[in-house]
This record gives structure tokens, C-alpha cells and sequence, in this order.
């Protein structure tokens, strides 16, 4: 268990209103994540401060690159794409690689002579390259990404530790990052989260989902029959180890048997359940900003909302609204993933 701070309680607090909002109404409030960010930052300023390490230049230049980075993630790069046409989505990626590659460097050298405001910039850029990863990858909303930002600032992961190296981490030799800690947990809260929603889905609609469940079945029979025969030769070799008294290679067999052919039909039971359930068909009035449009929205010849979108900008939901209001898309509906952050707090500070 991690030591309880003010900034972590107030992470807490602010994910806490987060997983509210977030189940309720399926959005992170900008504001809060806004808040979390300038409350981390203000605090590392305060306790540089009374410990006597601030200073002023250096922790000017990391309050410069907070703010840019709190200003890309906050959609720049839409409103960017939208005053030029053809905005290529290279240059996105290039203008948050660059705004990353730059927080880091100013980030670190500022750790050396402005140690707490350094950590806490190195936060919001670790929690912005993460969000931002697994926002264009599509897996993420932007809520998501931008509360991560908000945590990365309250909850630092500095180069250095009281003089501390990462390698001496690696090593064994001192205490992982807090941070670094919290999003090991989240990816195994997230994991466990999804495939707990998933599965309850599923049985709560099971004779809606049994029918596509066993055609997805039939459509990958020859993926299922190799399987099904390496799990067989797997067996195979189990009983060979434990008739020669080696019960650990046996083990570590029989559990890869079984986790080759429980993740066969996991896979399967996911993929037919985000079609059956959290895909929908709906008409332009009830879009809303972010909603993941799959295939796009086309009226004539012109894309309204480009089949590659990130989500659905509350100026291309006006404009569809207003040209084509009968026309329906599909959205895919994901699930409210914020929970899993209060998850991975709690399991670390409590």
C-alpha cells in the first residue's frame, strides 16, 4: 500500500465524480480533468516551495509545457482539422509526438533544479502519451485519455527519486513509481473489469447471443479443429510429465492447454457480443459528441463523418442533423471504463 498525500486524496476525490459521471451519462467532465491537472501542478509548485527547491525559470518552462499539453488533448488538433481541409491525420500524430518528445525533455532537465514540479510535468506527459496511445487506437474515449492526465499530475512518476535511478528500479534495488504502479494496476483492473461487463452482458442476453455465438463457432470451425488437436497434443505431454514425476512441467502444460483453448472461445464470445450488443443504429438528433461512428455517415458523395473518425464532433452532428436528419449510422457503445480507475486507486492507497 502506497502512502496517502493530499494529491492523492484529491486524485481519489476527482475519480470518484469521474466513475459518477461516467456511468450516469458516459462522459469525464472536462472540467474535472482540467481541475486535476491544475491541482497537481499547484501542488508540486507549493511543496518545491517549501522545501526551498523551486525555481522560478524552470518551473515556468514546466508550467508552459503542461499547458500545451493539456491544450492538445483538449481537441486543438479537431479544431485544427476543421479551419484547414484535407488536415492529414499524420499531422496530428506528429504534433502530439512532438508536444510528448518536448515534455519529456523539459520535464527532466527541470527535475534537477525544480525536483516536484518536474515529476508532476513528467506525470501529465506519461499520462498523455498513454491516453493519447490508446485514444487513436480507438480504445479509449477521450474522457478516458484526458482524466489519465489529470492522475498523471497528482499521481508523479519522476526520472528520478531522491536521487534514485531508473535502473536501480529495474534492478530491485528501491520502490517502483507510484505511477508507474497505478497504470500496471489499471491495465489488470481494466482487463478484469471488461471481461466481468462482458460476460454479465452475455448472460443477461443469452438466448439473443446464443445463436450468433455458435454460427461464429461454425465460421472458424478449422481454426477451432487446430486447437482442438494442439490442445490434444498438449494433454498428450502432460501425461508424459506427470508419469516421469514432473509435476511442474505438467502444470505449466496443462495450464497452457487450457488458457489456448479458453481464449479461443473467449475471443469469440467477445467479438459476437460487441456486435450483438453494443452496436447500434441510431438518427443523427440522437448522436452525441464522441460517439464512435463505424463506416461513417455519407449524404451524396460527401463524408459528413470520415470512416476513420475518432469519434463524432458536435460540428459534424449539426451538420448531419441538418442535411440528412432521417439518414441512420451505427455506433459502437463502449463501456463506462472509468470504474477501473477508481479500481486501480483503490488497491494501490487503501
Amino acid at each position: 500500500m502506497q502512502t496517502l498525500t493530499v494529491p492523492i486524496l484529491v486524485a481519489l476525490a476527482g475519480t470518484i465524480i469521474a466513475t459518477a459521471t461516467d456511468i450516469k451519462w458516459r462522459e469525464v467532465p472536462d472540467w474535472l480533468s482540467c481541475a486535476l491537472v491544475a491541482l497537481g501542478i499547484l501542488f508540486a509548485f507549493t511543496a518545491d516551495y517549501v522545501h526551498g527547491t523551486l525555481h522560478p525559470l524552470w518551473g515556468a518552462a514546466c508550467a508552459m509545457v503542461s499547458l500545451l499539453i493539456v491544450v492538445l488533448a483538449f481537441d486543438v488538433s479537431e479544431q485544427l482539422s476543421k479551419k484547414i481541409n484535407a488536415w492529414p491525420a499524420w499531422a496530428t500524430y506528429a504534433i502530439n509526438a512532438l508536444a510528448i518528445i518536448a515534455g519529456s525533455i523539459v520535464a527532466s532537465m527541470a527535475y534537477r533544479h525544480t525536483p516536484l514540479v518536474g515529476a508532476a510535468t513528467f506525470g501529465v506527459v506519461v499520462g498523455y502519451t498513454v491516453g493519447a496511445m490508446l485514444y487513436f487506437a480507438g480504445q479509449w474515449g477521450g474522457g478516458d485519455a484526458k482524466l489519465l492526465i489529470g492522475l498523471g499530475a497528482l499521481i508523479t512518476f519522476p526520472p528520478t527519486i531522491a536521487g534514485i535511478s531508473i535502473s536501480s528500479i529495474l534492478q530491485g534495488e528501491a520502490a517502483w513509481p507510484t505511477l508507474l504502479i497505478f497504470l500496471g494496476w489499471l491495465l489488470v483492473c481494466g482487463a478484469v473489469y471488461g471481461l466481468v461487463w462482458m460476460l454479465v452482458l452475455i448472460a443477461m442476453n443469452w438466448k439473443r447471443f446464443k445463436s450468433p455465438f455458435h454460427q461464429a463457432l461454425k465460421a472458424k470451425r478449422w481454426l477451432r479443429w487446430t486447437i482442438l488437436s494442439a490442445d490434444a497434443i498438449l494433454l498428450a505431454l502432460c501425461i508424459v510429465w506427470m508419469l516421469r514425476a514432473q509435476w511442474a512441467i505438467a502444470s505449466l502444460t496443462l495450464l497452457l492447454a487450457l488458457v489456448l483453448y479458453g481464449a479461443f472461445y473467449l475471443s469469440v464470445a467477445v467479438r459476437v457480443a460487441e456486435e450483438q450488443f453494443m452496436r447500434k443504429r441510431v438518427l443523427p438528433i440522437q448522436l452525441t459528441e464522441g460517439d464512435w461512428v463505424l463506416d461513417g455517415a455519407k449524404v451524396g458523395s460527401r463524408w459528413i463523418i470520415p470512416k476513420d473518425n475518432l469519434g463524432a464532433t458536435n460540428e459534424q452532428i449539426a451538420q448531419l442533423q441538418k442535411i440528412a436528419p432521417k439518414l441512420t449510422v451505427t455506433i459502437k457503445e463502449g463501456i463506462p471504463f472509468v470504474p477501473s480507475f477508481l479500481a486501480a486507486l483503490l488497491i494501490l492507497f487503501l
